[in-house]
């Protein structure tokens, strides 16, 4: 797919998770990935499917979708692809393995990139707004 238009709804959420790779870098991160859920249709993701993804603060990363991990999985990019958003929100020398999610801006190839803290913190928060209105 490259960089095409994907034809999914805005705001369609994927859910991934984080996984310890078990092995250290010589500075002491110790490496991980993500394995994301294709979405109902098993259209998106698929391997060499390429990927922005957008913090809370606006930082890009660019990766792709490197290796099937099972029927309906696929590992999101290269490790080091992802180790500055990491550092943001994880310590370096242990992994955190807990979900992440990725929500479609409607834009391109672009999605939020969001940990479960942050995912969780925007639905209630969304949710108190419905209630005031």
């Amino acid at each position: 797919m490259a960089m095409d238009r994907l034809k999914l709804p805005k705001g369609t959420v994927l859910q991934g998770k984080i996984n310890d790779l078990v092995n250290y870098l010589a500075n002491g991160w110790r490496r991980r990935d993500i394995t994301v859920w294709q979405d109902a249709t098993k259209s998106y993701p698929n391997v060499g499917d390429r990927i922005i993804l957008i913090d809370t603060e606006g930082d890009r990363y660019y990766s792709e979708f490197t290796k099937p991990e099972e029927s309906g999985h696929v590992c999101l990019g290269k490790p080091k692809n992802l180790e500055k958003w990491y550092r943001k929100h994880y310590p370096a020398s242990e992994v955190k393995q807990e979900e992440i999610y990725l929500e479609y801006t409607g834009h391109d190839v672009e999605f939020l990139i969001l940990t479960s803290k942050q995912w969780y913190d925007r639905k209630a928060n969304t949710k108190r707004k419905r209630q005031a209105n």
